[in-house]
């Protein structure tokens, strides 16, 4: 059983890089009766409209928001570099290539409301990796999920909430202060899920962590993210190696992970054509280790995220839906003793 000071000690605050602040800084461009406009045209003339009112709605978006552009194409030229001869793109991207990576994330904003409005079945998507996670859940065993901000993983949460043979309930470490109108739209869309409850993350304290412990010895399954720094700038970060230059990663899934001594999955929401292909990856049956033993854990933990990140968005480049400077240099941080 955890206990408070444990706890503390784990997640003892040292100072993140600069990049922290400013992704969750970023406010949303969108009003909350621009969302219920869009809404409403889906409704009425369903979802074909509205991938073609789209259009026009992400290139206003393109136009106006200088910063988003720019860092769309450092990281497109930088994926280009990384993947060499591998590359899908014969020159260095530029602005119409970016419009594609704007209108990729335009049409995953389309698919995320429509699979909360059930358009999106289990049956209509390709799972990869499934049965192990499947299985571990019929065996009662609660489950940590690392995700990111690559592809669209909604379209698994929404999808697996009561679906039959998918078990029990999630909670998602999120942050949602940076978005209020999409989110209150997605509420009303989807209504209160009895399975699903979401934890602001700037509010993890021991007494969550205890909570979520909790969760998994009931077989429950917990979500969080992998790919962005901690929203408070003061939480622990690791520097690696990410499309060939330096970017920081936090520690605190796998600081979570290693106290709730539990299986860990990746998991990747891609788009396929008109369909996605789901993708379970079994991290590790756990990642519980002695305090001797955890710097150089969670370093190893990390890189092999990275890793596995770095895989999939050469495999979907397009996909990638961090629009900030993911590669902020870092402030100095304090060495765990």
């Amino acid at each position: 059983m955890l206990n408070k000071e444990e706890v503390l000690e784990m997640i003892k605050r040292n100072p993140s890089p600069n990049r922290s602040k400013e992704w969750s800084r970023i406010q949303e461009y969108g009003t909350y009766a621009g969302y219920k406009i869009l809404l409403w045209i889906y409704q009425l003339a369903g979802v074909v409209a509205l991938r073609i009112v789209i259009y026009p709605v992400v290139a206003f978006y393109f136009l106006l928001n200088g910063n988003a552009r720019k860092f769309s194409q450092e990281y497109l030229q930088t994926i280009h570099q990384f993947m060499g001869d591998q590359s899908p793109w014969g020159g260095t991207p530029g602005l119409w290539r970016s419009f594609q990576h704007f209108m990729s994330f335009g049409q995953a904003t389309v698919d995320k409301v429509t699979v909360w409005l059930g358009s999106y079945q289990k049956e209509d998507l390709t799972f990869f990796g499934y049965e192990t996670f499947s299985s571990l859940k019929k065996d009662g065993k609660g489950v940590l999920i690392i995700i990111s901000h690559l592809g669209n993983v909604d379209v698994c949460r929404a999808v697996s909430a009561g679906s039959k043979g998918d078990p029990g309930s999630t909670t998602i470490l999120m942050h949602n202060a940076h978005a209020p109108n999409f989110q209150r739209i997605l509420s009303e869309v989807t209504g209160t899920r009895e399975n699903i409850e979401i934890i602001e993350v700037q509010n993890f304290t021991p007494d969550v962590a205890i909570k979520l412990q909790g969760k998994i010895e009931v077989g429950e399954t917990i979500v969080i993210a992998g790919d962005r720094t901690p929203v408070d700038s003061q939480s622990r970060y690791d520097v690696c190696s990410f499309l060939g230059k330096d970017a920081a990663f936090a520690q605190g899934p796998f600081i979570l992970a290693s106290l709730l001594d539990c299986p860990v999955f990746l998991l990747f929401g891609m788009k396929h054509e008109s369909t996605y292909h789901v993708f379970f990856e079994q991290f590790s049956d756990s990642l519980k280790v002695t305090r001797k033993e955890r710097t150089e854990h969670l370093k190893e933990n990390i890189k092999k995220y990275v890793t596995r990140l770095e895989h999939y968005a050469c495999s979907y480049p397009l996909q990638w839906y961090n629009f900030y400077n993911y590669w902020a240099s870092p402030e100095p941080q304090e060495e765990d003793h």
